[in-house]
């Protein structure tokens, strides 16, 4: 989930729309106050099961603002802990990670780690759809070269027919992107 700089936090405010978004080093000073002063009012736990793996999530919220710079609109601090044991052959992988979040919103723990983890669906699917859809990457071997500067067309070529084909509604991805390789009109049409 991308971070919310002040600058953009305040420009959405100001046009009356919330926000969510991730504290990352880019905001040091923010995260660190969090990291310190974060006391949990409201907990919520999750474990999925599924593709080898079992992930335990415990989201928390906290309106307690004490001790935490200025940021626009800010009203919940969300802090979000995660195990994930994954299972390859006979052994057992287990990692944690803890991230922290900032919003606007005034929701429920539930709620904003729906919220986070409907982002993090959709980005990882994105993600499976450019980076593990067979052929994908061939689409940047075959791209025609006259419509943009090769660099670009490596990240902006594949992302523009993918998003078209979604819009267009095409379930089997793969063989969109095939039709892409044989014709280059296809996800323009």
């Amino acid at each position: 989930m991308p971070s919310v700089p002040k600058k953009t936090a305040q420009t959405i405010i100001d046009s009356g729309n919330d926000y969510l978004g991730a504290l990352k080093g880019n905001q040091s000073r923010l995260l660190a106050a969090v990291q310190a002063k974060f006391q949990a009012q409201e907990t919520m736990f999750q474990i999925d099961k599924g593709h080898g793996r079992i992930e335990k999530r415990t989201v928390s919220i906290s309106h307690d603002l004490t001790g935490i710079p200025d940021f626009p609109g800010l009203q919940t601090l969300i802090r979000a802990e995660s195990e994930r044991a994954v299972h390859r052959a006979s052994i057992i992988e287990v990692s944690t990670e803890t991230r922290y979040y900032v919003t606007s919103l005034t929701e429920t723990a539930r709620r904003l780690a729906d919220r986070v983890r409907g982002y993090w669906g959709v980005e990882n699917k994105v993600h499976y759809v450019r980076d593990v859809t067979p052929r994908a990457k061939m689409l940047l071997v075959f791209a025609p070269t006259g419509l943009f500067n090769v660099g670009q067309s490596h990240a902006i070529l594949p992302s523009i027919c993918i998003a078209i084909m979604a819009f267009k509604t095409w379930l089997k991805l793969n063989v969109s992107l095939a039709l892409i390789l044989t014709s280059s009109k296809t996800c323009l049409e």
